[in-house]
């Protein structure tokens, strides 16, 4: 998806594609699942800048839901929004445990 115009620095293509994503899996998704009932996290393996056509170290954005859960009140998922959200910074092998255990 992303990855590929990340890698060649083209950015309106990028956007492109993660808008064909919102609305052809999220959209359909949200459509279909009972939100009294159901967590979602949404992040990435990595980012792809397009300014320097690879992979960076770089956080990528976090969105965990859980239903009955405090929402920061963002209307947009992204990159700015995620920096000012209430999550932090979480590593990767920790998003399950941190906020799926069974006392959470």
């Amino acid at each position: 998806g992303p990855d590929l115009p990340g890698h060649d620095g083209k950015v309106k293509e990028k956007v492109k594609v993660l808008e064909l994503i919102d609305k052809e899996f999220f959209t359909l998704l949200l459509d279909r699942v009972n939100l009294e009932d159901t967590s979602i996290i949404v992040t990435a393996d990595h980012s792809t800048e397009c300014r320097l056509k690879a992979h960076t170290a770089r956080p990528t954005p976090l969105l965990v839901y859980k239903p009955n859960s405090k929402s920061d009140g963002f209307k947009k998922f992204n990159e700015k929004n995620c920096r000012k959200g209430s999550l932090g910074l979480v590593k990767g092998k920790n998003i399950i445990r941190k906020f799926f255990t069974p006392s959470s």
